[in-house]
């Protein structure tokens, strides 16, 4: 999404009102590759995104955390943005978005190809930030401390995360 590119390159002068559902690109391959073999995945789609939307400020913040300066912090009014799709052809395509916040049901996803702690635990470290592995097993309840290590070794072979030693 080029909304996103430009926030990370620093181009939109304030974030948008909008929040959808995301993923990380090697978490996509991971599944593909997941539907190729699963039991009960032939002939089916797959919701491949986070269940709840994520905003586009917390997309900033995320950003910014990790050192890219550029991103902007303030909120575009949406007033404004409706204003500016009058002229400009980017600012019309955002309006659909304005203020929705959509959500996905990928339980099916998650049922048959796995994986569901991956995507809490990712979602979780963007929304809160750095995490404890402590502070990771109470939010996520309902999962075991085997589950969440052997999720947390996977997201940082793939060096999406990186393990902090205090």
């Amino acid at each position: 999404m080029k909304m996103v590119t430009d926030i990370f390159n620093g181009k939109l002068p304030m974030i948008p009102d909008i929040a959808i559902g995301m993923i990380d690109v090697r978490d996509v391959a991971r599944l593909h590759a997941q539907a190729m073999t699963a039991t009960g995945a032939a002939g089916r789609r797959f919701i491949v995104a986070s269940a709840k939307p994520i905003e586009m400020a917390t997309v900033a913040a995320v950003l910014k955390r990790a050192g890219y300066f550029k991103v902007p912090a303030r909120r575009a009014p949406s007033s404004l943005l409706r204003i500016m799709g009058l002229f400009d052809r980017e600012a019309k395509g955002v309006l659909p978005l304005l203020s929705h916040r959509a959500s996905f049901d990928n339980r099916s996803t998650v049922d048959v190809l796995g994986d569901k702690w991956t995507m809490l635990v990712i979602r979780d470290l963007i929304i809160h930030g750095p995490r404890t592995y402590l502070e990771l097993l109470e939010s996520l309840e309902h999962t075991s401390t085997d589950i969440l290590a052997d999720r947390l070794h996977l997201i940082i072979s793939i060096n999406l995360i990186e393990r902090f030693h205090p």
